[in-house]
């Protein structure tokens, strides 16, 4: 036999390719003889002609592909827990970043909601407002009964006896420190503001009157139209005490159009239909 390669199998014999017992792997190239092979130890010459243009793994290679599906459902095992673990990561991520996200928008529209909620309550301050009045110099009573029939007396003297009173509460916490103390300011909601702008009109005739010439009746206004009426008064006193000339506040429009100018301070109708002599008659503080 020619000598040829040495079989990578037995290692002692040379491998002559060219006969139909010489072996070249299909895998690795090694060359052994057929003998040497397990699978390719029984096969007939004929067959092994045949065999060797189709595939011919030597001992190892074979070996090898045998472990092959075992390994191949390993690694897709090994895959599909990569990627179960990838899809929880990115779950977290996403679900982190939409906590984020969440956080975020929500600490963006709190101050909307903020603004949104100041401005609806604004709103329905000022309508509340529209139809109510203030009454200061009523005395304490005991009870808001008291204090209700005393306001259906008042109105029935300015001949507004159909008037509809809603409801009537004082202001603030009652002075307890003072053996005589000032009387708290009582608002009085009506049915609305075509009511309240009626009592105003008639307001003026109550310091006519021996048992009433001590109230007075003033709109009852928001908490930015006080604030605004009360720098209007502050501004009135500093500028009087400056110049030694008499001003007023012209009260014609919205409140807060309202203004201070130079003149003897007389008694103004104000653009509701209210009536002071002065500016310490119409409350500011609690309405």
């Amino acid at each position: 036999m020619p000598r040829g390669r040495q079989c990578s199998v037995c290692d002692k014999k040379n491998v002559d390719t060219t006969a139909p017992q010489g072996l070249t792997c299909t895998y690795c190239g090694a060359v052994f003889h057929a003998e040497c092979s397990a699978t390719f130890s029984k096969v007939g010459l004929d067959t092994l002609a045949i065999v060797k243009e189709v595939c011919t793994p030597c001992p190892g290679c074979e070996f090898a592909l045998r472990q092959l599906p075992a390994k191949v459902a390993s690694l897709e095992k090994r895959l599909q827990d990569f990627i179960e673990k990838t899809e929880s990561a990115l779950t977290n991520v996403l679900s982190a970043s939409h906590v984020a996200a969440t956080s975020a928008v929500q600490s963006q529209c709190t101050p909307v909601n903020k603004d949104v909620d100041k401005a609806v309550k604004e709103a329905l301050s000022h309508q509340e407002n529209r139809r109510s009045l203030v009454i200061s110099g009523i005395k304490e009573s005991i009870s808001q009964d008291e204090d209700a029939r005393f306001v259906k007396d008042l109105f029935s003297y300015l001949g507004k006896k159909d008037v509809v009173v809603v409801d009537c509460f004082r202001l603030g916490k009652p002075l307890v420190t003072s053996s005589t103390p000032k009387p708290r300011l009582l608002k009085v909601s009506l049915a609305n503001s075509n009511q309240r702008t009626s009592i105003l009109k008639k307001a003026k005739l109550l310091k006519d009157s021996d048992h009433f010439k001590q109230i007075f009746v003033c709109p009852s206004y928001t908490l930015v139209e006080r604030i605004h009426i009360k720098s209007l008064y502050n501004t009135l006193q500093s500028q009087q005490e400056e110049t030694g000339v008499n001003h007023f506040i012209d009260r014609r429009g919205p409140v807060n159009l309202w203004t201070v100018k130079r003149k003897d301070l007389p008694k103004v109708p104000s653009v509701n239909g209210g009536f002071t002599a002065s500016a310490s008659n119409c409350p500011t503080k609690g309405n």
